[in-house]
């Protein structure tokens, strides 16, 4: 199996290596600092989700030069915690505000539950989920093996209301499809992105998603749609197995050219205020334990006046 990862993930980065096309129509501005709103209104919102990583073990001297880099220049939730162990739950927990009652990483616990998809389409917000080794576009299954995809990564695919809607399945895409959008200035505001089990750092060393990350992270930054008021949040789900406390204490890093440049947020947080703080930044309410959870406000700066 590690062979087998090893291979697709020098293959991927192969693929990755392919010219973006130059688009020409413009994405969504972001709109000035709103009077009495913590966050910035994003023109544009990206999310990456790694795996099984501590914080010390993204930031700490060793196999993720790339993302120490990103570390030291952008800005870093410095006690930032995994809701808990295994994944699913932690990306229910993103996506939902909740984990349900999910305490594993169980193939068939569907939710019916709000979530944030049901919060962006009523506020008008455009959205997306890309999916590395996804095979087409509203593919239910629970893995596919050729491409390292496993739904557990997934979280859209676990909520009932997303998957008894053809229209939203198929928002629900492979990785490849981001690029066109991206350069043709039609990527939704809000992109979730979930490597392969390889590339996230499951099942390869982690110097595999380094890599990966640094191949994919700089087309994402090019684009039109991160410079004009755009931000990407990089986190991991969990610490590992048994990491303490809750989930481990994780990475949490905001990619934008509103964050404090090498900015450090020392509050406690955790997903659930990542979930709340994309959600103040689209002004869309708030899902559950999000709720209760701080807006990461220490992030980014306050535009002058």
């Amino acid at each position: 199996m590690a062979v087998c990862a090893l291979l697709t993930w020098s293959l991927a980065l192969a693929a990755l290596l392919q010219p973006l096309r130059t688009g020409t129509s413009l994405p969504v501005r972001a709109a000035p600092w709103p009077s009495g709103t913590a966050v910035p209104r994003f023109g544009h919102v990206f999310v990456v989700v790694m795996e099984n990583r501590t914080a010390p073990g993204v930031y700490g001297p060793g196999a993720t030069p790339y993302l120490r880099a990103l570390a030291a220049r952008y800005s870093v939730a410095t006690d930032y915690l995994a809701v808990r162990h295994p994944s699913l739950p932690n990306y229910l927990a993103l996506l939902g505000g909740g984990t349900f009652g999910v305490a594993s990483d169980c193939a068939a616990c569907y939710v019916s539950a709000q979530n944030l998809v049901d919060q962006l389409e009523a506020a008008h917000v455009s959205w997306g989920a890309y999916m590395e080794g996804l095979p087409r576009p509203g593919f239910l299954a629970g893995s596919w093996w050729p491409g390292l995809y496993a739904a557990k990564h997934d979280p859209f695919v676990y909520f009932r209301d997303i998957r008894a809607s053809r229209a939203r399945r198929d928002r629900i895409r492979p990785l490849r499809d981001l690029w066109p959008a991206l350069a043709g200035g039609s990527v939704p505001r809000f992109a979730w992105i979930t490597p392969d089990l390889c590339h996230d750092m499951h099942t390869c060393p982690s110097l595999a998603g380094d890599d990966w990350l640094r191949l994919v992270l700089p087309r994402i930054l090019a684009s039109r749609a991160w410079r004009d008021g755009g931000v990407l949040f990089l986190t991991w789900d969990e610490g590992g197995s048994g990491s303490k406390p809750a989930g481990g204490r994780v990475a949490l890093i905001a990619i934008s050219p509103m964050s404090v440049p090498h900015g450090r947020d020392p509050r406690p947080a955790g997903h659930y205020a990542l979930l709340h703080t994309i959600e103040a930044a689209f002004g869309v309410g708030c899902l559950g334990h999000a709720c209760r959870a701080p807006v990461l406000t220490g992030l980014f700066r306050r535009p002058t006046a």
